[in-house]
């Protein structure tokens, strides 16, 4: 009895093990993933879409999202949109082509605790600046709550590696393992909790490779990593070294 006891106090002090979910998009497809275009989530068997906003595919180990007007972005949702709370995650990327000519602004997109009205914005722009903003919208007005901006040094056709973490209040982004900026919004209430996570573009071609999320919300799941034997750090290293 004094075992089981023992067991049971240890098993309510361990905190909760945080799962990692693995994508690198060497299987040729993207599913699992929830498609959202130009801000409505759809449901894609096929594993691409084509639309006259956006293209959306998996080809030779990469996610690729091509999205034509930059003021209304498209991506892909995380494990078909699961809601998660604290996560850090991190994704290779880059920008190959700038398609919205007539905009002043084209970036890649990471997206965190999002809902239907609000999420956590952090982007790498081509015009050479990160945002972080707190964005909302409804009946298709967008509004931006608390933003702020930090330069950074941006080229067309290079890989980046990003790593964006979540903690509580905290929306963190660093590229090429920098610390680039940060931002605490504990005194903004509309952050949500918890919310899905997404990667996208807009107005521009962006190409995704090395997805990796980790977080207690989040579960272990490997798409071909494992299998196909690919290093995520050596790789992403060689990659943007090209």
């Amino acid at each position: 009895m004094k075992i089981i006891l023992m067991l049971c106090v240890l098993m309510i002090a361990m905190p909760a093990f945080a799962g990692t979910f693995r994508d690198d998009f060497d299987d040729g497809d993207l599913d699992g993933w929830k498609f959202d275009v130009e801000g409505d989530h759809i449901e894609v068997k096929s594993g691409k879409v084509e639309t006259a906003d956006c293209k959306i595919y998996a080809k030779d180990g990469e996610a690729i999202i091509m999205d034509y007007e930059a003021s209304i972005a498209s991506g892909i949702d995380f494990n078909n949109g699961l809601e998660i709370r604290d996560f850090t995650l991190t994704v290779d990327g880059k920008m190959t082509e700038i398609l919205d000519k007539s905009r002043t602004w084209d970036y890649i997109y990471v997206l965190g605790r999002c809902t239907d009205t609000v999420c956590a914005w952090s982007s790498l722009e081509a015009r050479g600046n990160i945002p972080l903003v707190i964005l909302t919208w409804a009946g298709g007005n967008l509004q931006n709550i608390a933003r702020l901006d930090f330069a950074f040094p941006f080229e067309l056709n290079r890989w980046y590696h990003i790593q964006v973490e979540m903690k509580g209040s905290k929306l963190s982004v660093s590229v090429d393992n920098k610390l680039i900026c940060s931002n605490d919004w504990v005194n903004q209430p509309i952050l949500p909790k918890k919310g899905y996570v997404s990667i996208g573009a807009g107005g521009a071609e962006v190409h995704f490779d090395n997805f990796v999320i980790t977080g207690d919300d989040v579960p272990d799941n490997s798409i071909s990593v494992e299998s196909k034997g690919k290093l995520t750090t050596t790789w992403g290293e060689i990659r943007r070294g090209k």
